[in-house]
């Protein structure tokens, strides 16, 4: 059985494609990136995914390689699909990408290869594809079978969770169950409309509880008490409460560019999240580009400098006498092993060297808490509730 994964030097490509060889099967993944594909093939990640190298470096140069050439499709019986959640200029969903991007390697496609679509798709896509693929004379299997991995977790949660399997055929389905069987012992069949839905359902209800768990605690800072103690208070021993998440941008953020240093892993938080608002400008108007955030910036310098197994940035300005939407002030938690070996007064300079333009703009106020990975387990994995403002808080303001 052999597998191709066009897109398959990703955060999403790559786990999959990487299990895919670890059970057996021939992987060939199709990436533009050449940076990505070299690294891949010495055996080294272009991210961090915890247990992947481990299995990179034994499939690498055997059952697993990459490659640039998007001709060496046709040698393979599978195709798997993999690209980024297609939306357009105004964060629309965009119907046509995944067409575009198929029709776009279509000529290195032959008959009876089964195509897998992965990707986060808007509903009818699957459908498009499938009309693509008469339209242009290929009788080629299709089937929509959705990532459902965490970053993170993809090498436990890919042999472990429930894929769903989609298609309009018989034999498309068959084939896509063959396929996804190498790794999990559960699929769940449905229509590819179903799966389209399923997939979007899922994201919008996990959206959904992290906006919550934001807003519950920027109540709970207004009113100066500490989220998490009302939190664990609630879940404690009382099951209908436990699932509250805590706060933060738990589903991640936009993805870095592929072989840039190391992103943050298993565990990042943002708060407040940054709003997008999914709509056309009126006709003739000029939407501009979202400005990017100051807790934007304060995350990429601090994932790129320190390479974080843990960060959250908390935008607590809103507890503060400043208007509304300034990003005046953060509490910041780090924990990297680029502090092992310095004190605490080293730790804090370095920071302050790193954000010294966002500290010399909007941010003129922080709160650091550093600790290599052993202290923070050693503190239980928490750190205090921030101070009250000495200038007076944004609630008390309003009742004054």
């Amino acid at each position: 059985m052999s597998v191709a994964i066009v897109g398959g030097c990703g955060h999403v490509g790559l786990p999959l494609g990487i299990a895919f060889a670890d059970r057996g099967l021939e992987t060939l993944l199709v990436d533009i990136d050449q940076s990505a594909v070299d690294l891949v093939n010495s055996a080294t990640l272009p991210f961090l995914e915890p247990g992947a190298d481990e299995k990179l470096a034994k499939v690498a140069g055997t059952t697993l390689r990459a490659t640039t050439d998007a001709s060496e499709l046709s040698e393979c019986e599978y195709v798997v699909v993999v690209i980024g959640t297609p939306v357009d200029e105004h964060f629309n969903p965009d119907p046509q990408a995944i067409p575009q991007a198929i029709e776009a390697v279509a000529e290195h496609l032959r008959d009876g290869q089964l195509l897998v679509l992965r990707s986060t798709c808007y509903p009818g896509v699957t459908a498009l594809v499938e009309r693509l693929l008469a339209r242009l004379g290929l009788e080629i299997d299709v089937a929509f079978c959705p990532e459902r991995i965490a970053e993170g977790k993809a090498m436990t949660e890919l042999y472990t969770l429930p894929q769903l399997i989609s298609a309009r055929e018989t034999p498309a389905m068959e084939r896509a169950v063959c396929l996804f069987s190498t790794l999990t012992e559960t699929t769940i069949e449905l229509t590819p409309e179903e799966a389209e839905l399923a997939k979007l359902f899922t994201n919008t209800w996990r959206y959904l509880r992290f906006a919550i768990a934001n807003q519950l605690y920027m109540i709970a800072n207004d009113h100066e008490v500490d989220f998490e103690k009302i939190r664990s208070a609630m879940g404690e021993d009382y099951p209908r409460a436990a699932d509250l998440p805590g706060a933060g941008l738990a589903a991640g953020r936009a993805a870095r560019p592929r072989g840039a240093r190391r992103r943050v892993g298993p565990r990042q938080v943002l708060i407040p999240p940054r709003p997008y608002t999914a709509r056309h400008p009126p006709s003739g108007a000029h939407l501009p580009e979202p400005a990017v955030s100051v807790a934007t910036e304060i995350n990429d310098i601090l994932v790129d400098a320190l390479a974080p197994v843990r960060l959250d940035i908390l935008d607590e300005s809103h507890r503060h006498n400043v208007p509304d939407g300034a990003e005046s002030h953060f509490k910041l938690v780090i924990v990297s092993g680029e502090f092992e070996g310095q004190g605490l007064v080293a730790r804090h300079r370095r920071i302050n060297r790193l954000l010294a333009d966002q500290l010399a703009g909007p941010a003129h106020a922080r709160g650091l808490h550093t600790h290599t990975p052993g202290e923070w387990e050693a503190r239980g994995e928490s750190v205090p509730a921030s101070p009250p403002c000495r200038g007076g808080s944004a609630a008390e303001s309003a009742r004054g």
